[in-house]
């Protein structure tokens, strides 16, 4: 089973981030074939450099 793995700086709600792997997910499957619910999408999220540090 293919995964697509995405990460992006907290801070979004959930809606983006769904409509991203959707689309993401959608993309991948007409360049590379397949099955869009066959694929896995993984988000991590990290945090902005100018967080670091802070609470």
């Amino acid at each position: 089973m293919p995964t697509d793995h995405v990460e992006m700086m907290e801070g979004r709600t959930i809606n983006p981030n769904t409509k991203l792997v959707a689309k993401v997910t959608r993309v991948r499957g007409e360049v590379l074939g397949g099955e869009a619910e066959a694929v896995d999408g993984i988000i991590t999220k990290t945090r902005s450099a100018r967080l670091i540090g802070r609470k």
